[in-house]
């Protein structure tokens, strides 16, 4: 929401990466799961706490990237 933080699907679509805007530095590296899968949303909540991901299989991963960010 406030831009600090930009999230990216791997080309597989196994992996989350979450980078800093401002420096281009990868802060987190998140898996999704092992299959290849289309992503469909990828959202950060406000407070640049938790990343959420839908795909195509069906499924709904949310992940704390809080402590990531050191």
């Amino acid at each position: 929401k406030d831009g600090t933080l930009l999230a990216t699907a791997s080309p597989k679509r196994t992996l989350i990466r979450v980078f800093e805007t401002a420096t281009g530095k990868q802060v987190a590296d998140l898996r999704r799961g092992m299959d290849v899968a289309l992503i469909s949303d990828i959202v950060i909540d406000p407070n640049n706490q938790y990343i959420a991901c839908s795909s195509d299989k069906g499924t709904v991963h949310i992940f704390s990237i809080g402590t990531s960010l050191g």
